[in-house]
């Protein structure tokens, strides 16, 4: 298991953006990116679709905050 300082680096080393998420937040954006549906990231990290729903709205809404503009993240957040 990756310690907290491992999962501080990893976020970082994502994007900027990324860094100021949880490394969940960040697990759950990564397979949005990757095309997963919200009940296979459920699935596949183990969580309640509620809680991929959770964090799939807070990490899109920073993202998209953060870069306006940017189309991957305005891609990200309309699925």
């Amino acid at each position: 298991m990756a310690s907290c300082a491992e999962n501080a680096i990893r976020c970082a080393q994502l994007s900027p953006i990324t860094a100021k998420l949880t490394l969940r937040q960040v697990e759950v954006f990564e397979l949005i990116l990757k095309g997963y549906c919200n009940k296979e990231i459920a699935a596949n990290l183990n969580i309640e679709l509620r809680t991929v729903k959770l964090l799939s709205s807070a990490s899109t809404v920073l993202s998209e905050s953060q870069t306006a503009g940017n189309s991957s993240a305005s891609s990200a957040a309309s699925r």
